[in-house]
């Protein structure tokens, strides 16, 4: 009982995270640009740069879910994730992109 409910409260915090913290660059792409004084083109390299990490994470969480388990993964994973937009919201809030 308790763990179901658990793993439903864990991936739905990790969905919008990752939802909330991945589109937000491409959505507030015009305030970023002015903050940081940058064109278009260096946008696109600041997003893309940002990106690439996406190609290599499924690899390694497949990897690490075989050597420590599932279920350490799966929190492993939600910490991250919490830890990873939590420093992205400060950073938004101090206008230190």
């Amino acid at each position: 009982m308790y763990e179901s409910a658990y793993v439903i409260i864990l991936v739905t915090g990790m969905n919008l995270s990752a939802i909330f913290s991945h589109s937000s660059p491409t959505t507030l792409q015009k305030e970023i640009q002015v903050q940081l004084n940058i064109t278009d083109s260096q946008f696109n390299n600041f997003y893309s740069a940002k990106a690439v990490s996406g190609m290599f994470i499924p690899f390694l969480t497949a990897i690490m879910s075989e050597r420590i388990g599932l279920e350490y993964m799966t929190l492993a994973a939600g910490v991250i994730n919490a830890v990873g937009t939590y420093l992205f919201v400060l950073g938004i809030s101090h206008s230190e992109y």
